[in-house]
């Protein structure tokens, strides 16, 4: 072997050192680009709506915090910190500083009937995919079950083919006229009901939409002309209006505490019996002033005395309670209308009802009979989001997470979020953006150089 040929060879062996060095560092660094972006993206995610939505910075910032508030400690020491700490209000600001929380909502114009149709089909749609991630595609007995929890709910209008099923605190005493006035009835004999079940319109609207049983409800269920109607709210908007139409104030025109009323009997006294002494400890016997409207955040002529329940009461009461135990104004829609095992077909939203219920009732036939009117509603001259924000801001961190949990597939159903003092939930995640400019195109250079090299070597040799 002469002198040249070994060092053709020498150069053969270390073209293709290089050429592997070349490709092992080209591959190294893809695999470390790749890992970074993958890293980036995850960062980018924000919740997706089927992730708990509780995992939040504020759950370290507050942790510490959180632990005091544990009120079933039982030994004197133990209940000596608790009483410190309920005392201690560095949690819980009581100046109206607090931006409101964003009550969230589909913000969709409505334009036209096919607009409408098109809102309606991707509610549905919706639900169905929330539905399927919550329960699975088991759905054997459950239907059956359903039929029978919610028949005695529901409101039917056979002439109509309409089942709707009252949300309670979603425009539910509107609907219940709006059923009187599908019965079309006249004026007299709407004049006598109203007289018979006086302050009462469910009882109004059961005179002409009586209680159907689970079977002929099934034909409904099964119908796919007949319209299938609920109206839903905010899960969060609604729970305070309900505390605060039935539970902080007397609904009577009398002293519900000192004459028999059976929202207080049932549910206002009992409250305040278990946690007024904890919400004395927490916020001081001052709160309960009448100067501090018995410890409410706005004033109202009908809350008369501080018997009355607080909201902080309240939602002691609402997390230590099983929701399906929970009175029909503030129990979960998901659970009162059994919303994944039956098929409603109208999912209408209370924050934009007015344009929602114009095409419903022309999908109705009924724009003679029905004529868009508010009970109920929201006399103040705030927003619901300040209003919101003047009873959450009373609460900790940790307890509106446990709201959250128990209201979350209200949340997921009907894509509703929330934002509030940094906390956010079921708040939809981003789409992914493009890979970062170079990442693989540095890489991509890399390997054409070297092939480029080894193939110039190759020939020279």
């Amino acid at each position: 072997m002469g002198l040249n040929s070994i060092f053709k060879f020498i150069l053969i062996i270390l073209a293709n050192l290089f050429v592997y060095f070349i490709v092992y560092y080209s591959l190294k660094m893809e695999n470390k680009s790749t890992i970074e972006h993958k890293t980036k993206f995850d960062i980018m995610l924000k919740q997706d709506i089927f992730v708990e939505s509780e995992k939040q910075v504020a759950d370290i910032k507050h942790a510490n915090d959180d632990t005091k508030l544990n009120v079933h400690l039982e030994d004197t020491d133990k209940e000596e910190i608790l009483r410190k700490s309920l005392l201690d209000s560095s949690e819980i600001s009581l100046t109206p500083s607090i931006a409101p929380p964003l009550l969230i909502s589909e913000n969709i114009k409505i334009s036209s009937k096919e607009q409408f149709s098109s809102v309606m089909a991707s509610r549905l749609a919706h639900k169905n995919a929330v539905c399927y991630k919550i329960q699975g595609n088991s759905t054997k007995g459950k239907r059956e079950s359903a039929l029978k929890s919610i028949a005695d709910k529901v409101y039917v209008m056979k002439e109509y083919n309409l089942v709707w099923c009252p949300v309670f605190k979603a425009a539910s005493t509107n609907w219940m006229r709006n059923i009187i006035h599908l019965a079309n009835l006249g004026e007299k004999k709407e004049a006598n009901l109203d007289k018979k079940f006086r302050n009462q319109p469910n009882q109004q609207a059961r005179e002409v939409a009586p209680k159907l049983k689970g079977g002929p409800l099934k034909y409904y269920e099964e119908n796919k002309n007949a319209k299938k109607m609920l109206i839903v709210r905010h899960p969060f908007d609604r729970l305070v209006s309900a505390f605060r139409d039935k539970l902080e104030r007397c609904t009577t025109s009398f002293d519900c505490t000192r004459q028999k009323d059976w929202y207080y009997t049932k549910h206002g006294s009992k409250i305040v019996k278990k946690y007024r002494q904890l919400a004395e400890n927490k916020f001081g016997k001052e709160f309960f002033s009448e100067k501090n409207n018995f410890g409410a955040p706005f004033p109202s002529k009908q809350r008369l005395n501080s018997k009355l329940p607080t909201w902080w009461e309240f939602i002691q009461h609402v997390l230590k309670t099983r929701a399906d135990q929970y009175d029909e104004h503030y129990r979960p829609t998901y659970l009162f209308c059994t919303i994944c095992n039956f098929d409603f077909n109208y999912i209408i939203h209370y924050e934009n009802l007015e344009q929602e219920e114009k095409y419903f009732v022309e999908d109705l036939n009924a724009s003679d009979l029905i004529k868009t009117k508010w009970e109920n509603s929201n006399k103040m001259n705030i927003t619901n989001g300040e209003v919101v924000a003047e009873y959450f801001k009373l609460l900790t961190d940790k307890e509106i997470r446990q709201l959250y949990k128990i209201y979350e597939n209200d949340f997921l159903l009907f894509n509703y979020q929330f934002e509030f003092r940094g906390m956010q939930f079921n708040v939809p995640k981003l789409e992914p953006g493009p890979p970062p400019q170079g990442t693989n195109n540095s890489n991509q250079l890399s390997l054409n150089f070297s092939f480029v090299l080894v193939s110039i070597l190759i020939f020279l040799l």
